[in-house]
């Protein structure tokens, strides 16, 4: 189990609603960022400066995301273009709903693969991570 990983610039934490499930429950889990001060990522919509933050799950058979929340983010001006970034610490929430046929206070294996680019002027890198929760 890996609730936190970090790369030199961005900490990533996996921190969940419940600690078991219901079936059909609806339950949270809020991926937060810590960016170090002088970096920034950007959000989750694709543009043709920049590369995206993107969030791919590795769900339980029969558990669905209901819905991704991402917070507002800056948008920066970069030439002719608009940039949503992210700087700081920021915290996504994505809604799960647990199998309809899941036992009674089951504890459900989430796990995700994080990308996103980070930059700091016109230094950018790519980062990933993979973060897993029960």
């Amino acid at each position: 189990m890996k609730p936190t990983t970090r790369t030199e610039e961005v900490t990533l934490r996996a921190l969940t609603s419940h600690t078991s499930v219901a079936p059909g429950q609806e339950f949270q889990l809020a991926l937060n960022f810590q960016i170090v001060d002088g970096w920034h990522i950007y959000g989750p919509k694709k543009g043709e400066s920049y590369l995206p933050t993107t969030i791919e799950w590795a769900l339980p058979e029969g558990t669905k995301i209901k819905d991704t929340q991402w917070p507002k983010p800056h948008l920066v001006n970069s030439g002719e273009t608009v940039q949503p970034t992210y700087e700081g610490t920021i915290t996504v929430l994505a809604t799960f709903i647990a199998p309809k046929n899941a036992k009674a206070n089951s504890q459900l294996k989430l796990a995700a693969k994080v990308h996103w680019q980070v930059c700091r002027g016109i230094k950018c890198k790519p980062g990933a991570a993979k973060i897993e929760t029960n």
